[in-house]
């Protein structure tokens, strides 16, 4: 979920140009840069998705208008639907859709109980707090979704997802980030962004061994394959 370029990636991309600019006009031009993004790596049903629901906030934002994700959503799926209408058996679009209906109807209830549950804190830890309670209200409101779906195609899914995606969402955070800056930097001078580049490659070296020692951990994933079998026949 993490890693799967959907719309935690189209928004960090749509974050990182916006840090250099707050006119909400050239705001626009991350439009055509989300959607280079979204066919250079193939143009993905959840790429898609997601450039097309960012692509209506940023226009709600210039033309002032409220922006309502549920419609957004739908939007997305007309448009995929009318061009392509078989898209709609891809495994990329139901779990896209899927993941991000949850996130639009779970999230705020998730998020709100985990605030009862630290609302003693308060400073850095409160922040800190808040921060893993966003990730993980996310993970949780997607997965219930999702793991249906999961189950049912790929006969499995994760147990360990919600600890996984909120120890390492951040790191992922910076180094697709820091990827556009590496390459900014490329342009600048040639040896400062091979340096910075040194940095990324440890951050997912980092990535890759963690996520490794953790689906080694036992009952990271429950398989249902024998249990779907079953089912299956004794309605037969």
């Amino acid at each position: 979920h993490a890693v799967s370029v959907s719309g935690m990636h189209i928004s960090f991309l749509v974050a990182f140009v916006l840090l250099f600019t707050k006119n909400r006009y050239l705001k626009l031009l991350a439009i055509p840069l989300m959607f280079l993004f979204a066919f250079m790596v193939g143009a993905p049903q959840s790429a898609l998705r997601a450039v097309i629901m960012q692509s209506l906030v940023l226009l709600s934002s210039v033309a002032k208008r409220e922006y309502d994700s549920l419609t957004s959503l739908s939007f997305a799926a007309f448009v995929l639907a009318f061009v392509n209408p078989y898209c709609v058996t891809d495994v990329g679009f139901l779990l896209s859709f899927s993941a991000t209906l949850g996130i639009v109807l779970l999230y705020k209830p998730l998020f709100d109980g985990f605030l009862c549950i630290g609302k003693k804190l308060s400073g850095i830890p409160k922040k800190l707090f808040q921060s893993f309670s966003t990730i993980l209200s996310v993970t949780i409101a997607a997965m219930l979704f999702t793991t249906p779906i999961a189950a049912y195609l790929f006969n499995s899914f994760s147990l360990i997802a919600p600890l996984s995606n909120t120890l390492l969402n951040f790191v992922i955070m910076l180094i697709f980030m820091g990827a556009f800056a590496v390459i900014l930097l490329s342009f600048i001078y040639l040896p400062i962004a091979k340096g910075a580049a040194v940095v990324l490659e440890m951050l997912t070296g980092f990535v890759t061994k963690m996520i490794k020692m953790l689906s080694n951990i036992s009952f990271a994933e429950m398989f249902t394959g024998d249990i779907i079998l079953s089912q299956m026949r004794r309605q037969a």
